[in-house]
């Protein structure tokens, strides 16, 4: 288990590697430490894998063909982590590669 998969209601999840930041040497900066408000000791950090749209399919921005992005409500991934399913507001999923193509939307 090496994926930690987050999202929130900017519309992007994001794809952190745990077992690097667990077993891994970076320490947070005193700046990120202190945006935590952890001012004593020290924590390590997961870096992040990687990132992408949550996109919408009933929503568009005016102009444009692009899709607004949708707060994500749920989360999936495949125990070999293959491929991952992020939910949106209106009931829809969005099936992602999380090892070749990541961020690929498949439809």
């Amino acid at each position: 288990m090496s994926h930690l998969l987050t999202g929130s209601e900017d519309g992007y999840i994001r794809d952190y590697d745990l077992f690097t930041g667990l077993n891994g040497k970076t320490f947070l900066s005193a700046p990120q430490r202190h945006h935590c408000a952890v001012v004593e000791g020290i924590l390590k950090y997961a870096p992040i894998r990687a990132w992408w749209e949550n996109p919408s399919e009933t929503k568009r921005e005016e102009g444009t063909d692009e899709p607004q992005l949708s707060p994500v409500y749920s989360l999936l991934m495949q125990s070999d982590a293959l491929w991952s399913l992020a939910g949106t507001e209106v009931w829809s999923f969005s099936v992602t590669p999380s090892r070749s193509l990541t961020g690929l939307q498949v439809r």
